[in-house]
């Protein structure tokens, strides 16, 4: 082998090193997630952004898997969305709720794709792969706070209203169980008012109550007034567990104030550790301030007599 020939083959090995290099940034760095199959549908590689939207310890990991049998994509008729590539070698979309292991749901859209060669033989997939949970849950957070607003302001007695703001609460926004503890007279306890399904009724027909300052999320929300998040109850222990709600892993309790005087306390929990966003905790704000003014309006007659509370209602109303 001449000097000329080594010296182009450098060149080639060294374009090819270059491009398996610029290959792994993309796929290491890039923020969407790629996902590769071969032409039956196993798995060859995924980068670190699509391992962590569904979960897995590892590249190596998903290359165990095949999209036409795997089970989770299965059942959200992702494995359907494959074979149709794969036949007909025409792109597919497809937009998923997908509940990891970790019981941790993300809202996923996905873009899947034919892959060919030079001649036109058929490779396999790329799956390019965006985490929308964020937008998805900001906007049907919208809507459940438009709607709920709507139906409690219609409501004129209060127990028709609070029952309403806790079941559109529990089902708008797919909590395991929402609850709402009004001060009792002498200012001791939080007794439970309203609470959703069959632990929600128990709890009332028991009168459930919780001490002011009492070591749990409710108790510690009525005695300072401010928002407690427990986003992994079997780590934190403020949490006070309930044996009529054992699928508990995430609470959070909001104050229902009118200026810093608390009425009572809105209680949510989920069945996912981390459930507890930016986002749906500003509007389980919005809806707190609009739940505690309508109860000191309905508790103190028709409460016409005091403009400021129906000031402030009008505000929060204009605001949603």
């Amino acid at each position: 082998m001449n000097s000329r020939d080594t010296t182009e083959r450098q060149r080639v090995e060294d374009s090819l090193r270059k491009s398996q290099q610029l290959y792994q940034l993309l796929m290491d760095q890039v923020p969407v997630g790629i996902l590769f199959t071969d032409a039956v549908g196993q798995v060859t590689n995924a980068n670190p952004a699509v391992i962590a939207m569904f979960d897995w310890p590892s590249a190596e990991h998903a290359r165990q898997f095949n999209v036409l049998t795997l089970e989770v994509l299965q059942r959200v008729a992702v494995s359907r969305a494959y074979r149709s590539v794969l036949a007909n070698r025409r792109i597919e979309h497809a937009d998923i709720s997908y509940l990891s292991a970790a019981r941790r749901r993300s809202d996923l859209r996905l873009v899947i794709a034919p892959l060919f060669d030079q001649p036109g033989s058929l490779l396999g997939t790329v799956t390019i792969a965006e985490d929308v949970t964020d937008r998805t849950r900001a906007n049907r957070e919208k809507a459940a706070l438009l709607e709920i607003a709507r139906d409690i302001s219609s409501s004129l007695d209060l127990d028709e209203l609070l029952k309403k703001a806790t079941e559109l609460i529990r089902s708008r926004f797919d909590f395991y169980h929402a609850a709402v503890f009004l001060k009792d007279t002498p200012g001791e306890f939080f007794v439970i008012r309203e609470a959703t399904g069959d632990a929600g009724a128990q709890l009332k027909r028991a009168g459930h109550k919780l001490a002011v300052g009492s070591k749990s999320v409710v108790g510690f929300v009525s005695s300072n007034g401010e928002p407690l998040i427990v986003n992994d109850t079997t780590r934190d222990a403020t949490y006070l567990a309930n044996p009529l709600l054992p699928n508990t892993h995430s609470e959070a309790a909001i104050p229902l104030k009118v200026g810093e005087r608390i009425v009572g306390v809105l209680d949510v929990q989920s069945e996912q550790s981390y459930s507890f966003t930016e986002g749906n905790l500003r509007t389980l704000q919005i809806l707190a301030d609009q739940l505690a003014i309508k109860i000191t309006v309905r508790t103190a007659g028709t409460g016409l007599h005091n403009s400021s509370l129906i000031t402030h209602e009008f505000r929060i109303n204009y605001i949603i």
